[in-house]
């Protein structure tokens, strides 16, 4: 049986939209398979070093409680008696070094919001720091210093509750 003239371009005309059928299901197929692959490699990524995120925000968390605690120690020594405030001072310098060090292990583990807002906790701890001398100063950096410990808070329990 043999094409007739008038049947001829519609036979063509199927032909070429089943093979762009079978190619657009054939690259839609490719583009899902990868989008699952990414999405398994994310998922996997979030999740495999968890518990030691966990374990480096904690051991941050703590040298900030301990550095905020020395502060206030430290603040009450330089308003109250200058002679006693040097011992409080070198407290201090040591608890924002603890912080320092402690945030290393963030920024090697923590995700980018994780670490910026460790960073910015780390540079209001060290203005609230330089300003205990200086009351006026003290009181503003005291509560930027607040909302950066806070920003922190949220992004690293954002960060660990995200785990899909």
């Amino acid at each position: 049986m043999s094409c007739s003239a008038p049947d001829w371009p519609w036979t063509a005309i199927v032909g070429i939209l089943g093979i762009a059928g079978t190619a657009g299901t054939a690259y839609l197929s490719h583009i899902y398979a990868e989008r699952q692959r990414r999405d398994e490699r994310d998922n996997e990524n979030r999740t495999r070093f968890h518990k030691e995120r966990f374990e480096a925000y904690a051991a941050f968390v703590t040298a900030v409680a301990h550095y905020k605690k020395v502060l206030q120690t430290g603040t009450r020594a330089a308003m109250n008696d200058r002679a006693n405030s040097a011992d409080a001072e070198k407290a201090v310098g040591a608890a924002v070094e603890a912080m320092e060090a402690s945030a290393e292990a963030v920024n090697l583990l923590g995700t980018l919001p994780v670490q910026t807002a460790a960073h910015e906790l780390l540079r209001t701890a060290a203005d609230a720091a330089a300003a205990v001398y200086a009351p006026a100063e003290f009181g503003p950096k005291s509560k930027a210093f607040n909302a950066a410990r806070e920003a922190f808070y949220l992004a690293a329990r954002n960060e660990l509750d995200s785990k899909d």
